[in-house]
């Protein structure tokens, strides 16, 4: 049976409402957000040329006439040091090895997004060229 002559209140109080749900609890992260794009940019200090005077052309290279670029993924601290090296492009594994030796010697400048030092992910490419 539909009652069509109910009629409803709007200033009536409203019964015993259901409480409101829970808040939703935040993720707690322990890792650190790394970056790939900056404001700044991480620097080598000392250039590029503080990255080629800790090279070391491998003699075993140098014999088998072995050049090429190698490309280094590494993440900078917001202290300025390396860590978790990885190469993105290889030419061989002894240049590759050297490269990533070289590459963990170096300290840089942290990158920085709104002032403050963070966590960037950067390559570095190492150049092996023989001179002829």
């Amino acid at each position: 049976e539909l009652d069509l002559d109910a009629t409803l209140d709007l200033d009536a109080p409203l019964g015993d409402l259901p409480p409101p749900p829970p808040e939703p609890e935040e993720e707690v992260n322990d890792e650190p957000e790394i970056f790939f794009v900056v404001e700044e940019m991480p620097v080598l200090v000392g250039g590029v040329a503080a990255l080629f005077e800790d090279l070391v052309y491998p003699e075993m290279a140098r014999k088998s006439e072995i050049e090429g670029i190698v490309v280094i993924q590494v993440t900078i601290g917001p202290d300025g040091t390396p860590s978790e090296p990885v190469v993105v492009k290889s030419v061989h594994r002894i240049l590759d090895n050297e490269a990533l030796r070289a590459v963990m010697l170096q300290e840089f400048e942290p990158g920085r997004q709104r002032g403050r030092p963070v966590t960037v992910a950067m390559n570095i490419p190492v150049t092996f060229r023989l001179r002829k």
